[in-house]
Parts: structure tokens; C-alpha cells; sequence
């Protein structure tokens, strides 16, 4: 695995991302998918959960929110499926869950 960069900074998490993605004009900008895929995520989601900066953790959340959204992979739920099942207008199958929450970064 390479190493992986947890930005203690706003600053140097957007320097981390030069030529990868970029903000502008209050939205995201991918220069480079493959690398926002690869190693733009994991800076990303190592900065959202082990800096120490609440800006940089903030900055990073917002920053692979609008990734998902940008790349096609907008939050999704089955919730309204369930509900539906549970009132009794659809039926007759299973439905198979998988929690990825955990692994979901090298599950996918």
C-alpha cells in the first residue's frame, strides 16, 4: 500500500490534490479520475478521520461528498423498499443486505 497523507490543514489538503481535483467556484473539478479514485480518496478519507483539524476533516468531507456526486455514486438507500415491503405492497422475495460502511473504500 502507499503511504497516505493525513493533511493537518485545508491548505495542504487542496496542495495534496493539485492536478487530481479542484474547487472552483464552489464546485468540484476532477482533472485527473483515475488518481481522485486511487490516491486523492484515500488522502481524502484518512484526512476526514484522523486529522486533527477540524477544517481539513470538514474540507475533506465535503470534498468527497461532492467526488460521489461529480464521479456517478451518489448516496443511495433501499429504505423506501423496506417500507414499502413492510406495508404490504410488494413481496414474494428476499432481499439481500450487505453492510459495506466499513471496507467500503477497498470493497469497491
Amino acid at each position: 500500500m502507499t503511504s497516505v497523507l493525513v493533511a493537518p490543514s485545508v491548505a495542504e489538503l487542496l496542495t495534496a490534490l493539485e492536478g487530481i481535483c479542484r474547487v472552483q467556484d464552489g464546485r468540484l473539478l476532477v482533472a485527473d479520475e483515475a488518481r481522485l479514485r486511487d490516491e486523492g480518496i484515500r488522502t481524502l478519507a484518512w484526512t476526514a478521520t484522523f486529522s486533527e483539524d477540524d477544517g481539513a476533516i470538514e474540507a475533506a468531507r465535503w470534498l468527497i461528498w461532492e467526488a460521489s456526486q461529480t464521479l456517478g455514486a451518489p448516496s443511495a438507500s433501499i429504505h423506501e423498499l423496506y417500507m414499502a415491503r413492510g406495508r404490504g405492497e410488494v413481496g414474494g422475495f428476499t432481499v439481500p443486505a450487505i453492510n459495506l460502511r466499513t471496507q467500503v473504500m477497498d470493497m469497491t
